[in-house]
């Protein structure tokens, strides 16, 4: 019986102490490639690979009587076997991730590498940002000040505005006045019409002998004439108001009106002279 315990014990030794040395090399090699949970069952089989290797050594070793190893021999050799099957179940799963790994494409080189990037890109980002939250504290105050610049900018503006509207309608106040005075010369000049009409018939009067008719003439164009120098000195008055376009318009009718004025004083004076040469009634 313990013959054929140790028949099973050498084999069983070999094939722990095979797969030991085997998963330590895969260990050492592929660590880096697998995941956290292959790294697990990894060292889990290692684990129950060295709790073997010190069954089989402490069996070799002896240390029991006869009854004891038959005793426990049974319940050691389930125990191998059991872990036997362990070990081939986890020598498939490694055997799939690693042609899983294989089939990605992707070594594990080439994920650190990317992690690294990925890192590196993202300390870069959080500078970038730092730096730019900086500026944005240097900033603040040349904003606030823009800020209220065009604030002032805005108030000027409008201000402006209420002004210009202010302006047009002075404008357009001066305008209406240019009109009014406008048909007040319009009205001169029809009077002027109407006194050119009065002195023809003046003249007319003249030829006869009623100086009665002549001095009422001279009169009533005395009258005119005072009502002329009036009309003119208004509009010399309100001419000062208007711009300096206006002005010239308005200087072009007061100058005709002058004009117009001294005609009539002469007709005056000339009427004046045919009376004190009429003879008197």
């Amino acid at each position: 019986m313990i013959f054929f315990f140790y028949f099973l014990l050498i084999p069983a030794f070999c094939f722990a102490l095979f797969y030991f040395v085997l998963f330590h090399y895969l260990a050492q090699k592929e660590m880096s490639k697998l995941s956290e949970e292959e790294e697990k069952i990894a060292r889990a089989a290692l684990e129950e690979n060295y709790i073997l290797r010190q069954m089989l050594q402490e069996t070799a070793n002896g240390g029991c009587d006869d009854e004891e190893v038959s005793g426990t021999s049974v319940d050691k050799v389930d125990s191998i076997f059991a872990l036997r099957r362990g070990n081939e179940i986890l020598k498939g799963e490694i055997a799939d991730l690693q042609s899983q790994i294989d089939a990605s494409g992707v070594s594990a080189a080439e994920t650190v590498h990317k992690f690294n990037q990925l890192q590196n890109k993202r300390a870069q980002l959080r500078n970038e940002n730092r730096g730019l939250e900086n500026i944005a504290n240097h900033q603040a105050p040349k904003v606030k000040e823009v800020n209220r610049l065009v604030l002032n900018q805005l108030t000027m503006k409008r201000s402006c505005d209420e002004k210009n509207r202010v302006s047009k309608e002075e404008i357009k106040r001066l305008k209406d006045i240019r009109e009014k005075e406008m048909e007040k010369l319009y009205v001169t000049l029809r009077k002027e019409a109407y006194l050119k009409e009065q002195l023809e018939n003046a003249n007319l009067a003249s030829n006869s002998s009623d100086s009665q008719t002549l001095r009422n003439a001279i009169l009533s164009k005395d009258k005119t004439i005072q009502k002329l120098e009036e009309d003119i000195e208004r509009a010399r008055t309100n001419q000062r108001k208007l711009s300096d376009d206006e002005n010239g318009y308005s200087e072009d009718g007061l100058e005709k009106l002058r004009k117009e004025h001294d005609g009539l004083r002469e007709q005056v004076q000339t009427l004046q002279a045919l009376l004190q040469g009429s003879p008197q009634r």
